[in-house]
């Protein structure tokens, strides 16, 4: 391949207060690139896992925001494009808690229904991303721990019920005659 002879590895066992003497020794009788320590090794790898988790933070953070403007952002629009129908309803008497259970129960469905989807494609991208940053290297075993899953489940259902109670209180607010001039008139 066009390289130099070198060692590009090279494992020894050394008693406490040699292990310069050996890496000069190496040095001057075997044409070594580089010498590492053990423990630099895992110390530099233990770096590289403290910036990765870093990382994963900061994108499950920025990922917990999109949800959370993604969750309200669809409530808000399913409710905006009935709101005639819920204004409809209160007009012809329904008890305004039915009209906020309809709200509720509907966003906590599609909410479920999110999480169910959300989780499993966020552990298999996860597992990818893992494998690509390995590289063939190492195996890096995919673990989510249980306190993650209930932080995302709870994180989930709150942003769900908190928008559909704002959605609720903005129907709740509205008036027939206003939403039919608006309609009307344009």
């Amino acid at each position: 391949l066009g390289f130099d002879d070198t060692i590009n590895g090279l494992i020894l066992s050394v008693e406490k207060g040699r292990k310069q003497a050996v890496k000069e020794a190496l040095r001057d009788h075997l044409p070594i690139k580089s010498i590492w320590d053990p423990s630099e090794v895992k110390k530099g790898f233990e770096e590289l896992l403290d910036l990765v988790n870093v990382f994963v933070w900061l994108l499950s953070g920025f990922g917990i925001f999109v949800e959370v403007l993604f969750v309200f952002n669809t409530i808000m629009m399913n409710v905006s494009e009935r709101e005639l129908e819920f204004v409809t309803l209160k007009a012809l008497g329904t008890p305004r808690i039915r009209i906020y259970k309809l709200i509720l129960y509907e966003t906590l469905f599609l909410s479920i229904f999110g999480l169910l989807v959300g989780i499993p494609a966020g552990i298999i991208t996860n597992a990818y991303i893992l494998e690509q940053m390995a590289g063939g290297f190492m195996y890096l075993t995919p673990i989510v721990p249980l306190y993650v899953l209930i932080f995302v489940i709870v994180v989930g259902l709150l942003t769900a019920i908190s928008a559909g109670l704002y959605s609720a209180r903005r129907v709740d607010r509205l008036n027939l005659a206003d939403i039919m001039r608006e309609r009307v008139i344009g």
